[in-house]
C-alpha cells in the first residue's frame, strides 16, 4: 500500500509540475543528437534578435562620444536657426478635425523671433526655443500671450531640408475655452531686410 501512494504521488508530481520524464536528469540522458539540434537552434535564433537590437538603437559608449554627440547636434541647430532667420511661412490653418475650413495666415521668423497674422494681429513677436528630432526635424516652439486674444501655444515642425512647415496652433482664449488647430505651409519665401 505505501509503495502504491509513493508511486502515485511521484506520478502527480512529475505530470502536475510539467517535469519532462526524458529530460530529467535520474531517468537518462538524451541522445547526443537531441542536445546538437538544440544547441544549433538556440544559438541560430538568439544573434539575430540581438543584431536587429543593435540596429534599432545606436550606442553612445562613453561621455566623450555623448559630448560629441551633443555639439553635432549643437552645430546643427545654429546653422539652422541662421538658415530660417529671416523667413515668411505662407500657410493654411484649419480647426482641428475640420480641415474645410481653411485660412491663410502668415508666420515670420525673424531676429530669433516669431510673429503672426493670427489673432489680427494683436500676438506680439516672441522667442522661441529651437531642437532637433533624431530625424533631423526641427522643431520650433513659442507661446505668445495677448491681453484682449489670450493665449496663443505654438509647435511648428519644420523638414530637414527646411521647405516645409506643419504643426498644431493651441489658442486658450480670455474665456477659458480652448480652439486647437493644424497648419502646413504652402509657401515660404525670404524676408528682405
Amino acid at each position: 500500500m505505501k509503495g502504491l501512494i509513493s508511486f502515485a504521488l511521484v506520478v502527480g508530481l512529475v505530470c502536475g509540475f510539467g517535469i519532462n520524464i526524458s529530460s530529467a536528469a535520474w531517468w537518462g540522458k538524451k541522445d547526443k543528437e537531441e542536445v546538437n539540434t538544440e544547441k544549433v537552434i538556440a544559438t541560430e535564433s538568439k544573434p539575430a534578435k540581438v543584431k536587429e537590437q543593435r540596429q534599432a538603437t545606436p550606442v553612445i559608449k562613453t561621455d566623450r562620444e555623448r559630448e560629441q554627440a551633443n555639439a553635432r547636434k549643437k552645430d546643427i541647430l545654429a546653422a539652422r536657426n541662421i538658415a530660417l532667420n529671416n523667413t515668411r511661412w505662407e500657410m493654411e490653418l484649419a480647426p482641428a478635425g475640420n480641415q474645410a475650413k481653411k485660412q491663410v495666415y502668415y508666420l515670420n521668423i525673424q531676429n530669433n523671433q516669431i510673429s503672426t497674422s493670427y489673432g489680427s494681429g494683436e500676438f506680439p513677436a516672441t522667442n522661441y526655443t529651437l531642437s532637433i528630432n533624431d530625424d533631423n526635424t526641427i522643431v520650433i516652439e513659442t507661446m505668445q500671450t495677448s491681453d484682449k486674444q489670450g493665449v496663443a501655444f505654438w509647435r511648428l515642425e519644420i523638414t530637414p531640408d527646411l521647405n516645409t512647415l506643419r504643426g498644431i496652433l493651441s489658442h486658450q482664449l480670455k474665456d477659458k475655452t480652448n480652439k486647437d488647430y493644424a497648419f502646413t505651409s504652402t509657401k515660404k519665401e525670404l524676408i528682405k531686410s
